[in-house]
Formats: structure tokens, sequence, C-alpha cells
């Protein structure tokens, strides 16, 4: 049982997102961090996040268990290709506008 509120069984999920005495002090504590850093900080983070979810769920639907280590290659991989991606798109706008003013 949730030692906070005493209603629900305790879990991650009932703590971040249903216990009525954290309710946002998770989306809270996130602003916070994210308004505190910079930009490729934040994606560093984000994708870190994701790669980690992404890990729990391949072992909990596959019984895949990935080592740590694979998990950042894997996490430092896909952060490159997306800032590959988004310098990509930086570079179209740029150019379009460009040919935009001529």
């Amino acid at each position: 049982m949730c030692g906070m509120c005493c209603q629900k069984p305790e879990s991650v999920g009932h703590l971040l997102w249903e216990c009525p005495h954290t309710e946002g002090d998770f989306f809270m504590l996130l602003q916070r961090m994210v308004s505190k850093l910079e930009e490729h900080d934040v994606e560093k983070w984000a994708v870190i996040a994701w790669a980690i979810w992404n890990a729990r769920n391949k072992y909990y639907f596959e019984r895949i268990q990935l080592h740590p280590r694979d998990i950042l290659r894997g996490a430092t991989g896909f952060l490159q290709e997306y800032q590959r991606f988004m310098q990509a798109q930086q570079q179209d706008r740029e150019a379009e506008g460009q040919h935009g003013s001529l």
C-alpha cells in the first residue's frame, strides 16, 4: 500500500501519476530541470531515458537483457542520427531563406 496516501498499491506509476500527495511533483521537477539545461543536454537526457525504457520493454516483453554499455551505445547512435537530421533540416531552411530573399 502506498505510504503517502494509503489508498492504492505502491508502484512507480502510482507515485508519479496518481498519488494525490505527489501529483504534479514529477512534472514540476522535470520542468525545472529542462529550464536549467542547455538544449543538447535536454536531448541527451531524453534519449537516454527513452533508451532505458526501451531496454526495460525489451526485457519485459522479449526476455532480452541488454548490457548498460549497449543501451548507452544505442542511445548515443540514436542521438547522433537525430542531431544530423536536425542539422540538415536547419541547413535546408537556411538555403530556402537565401533563395527566397533573392
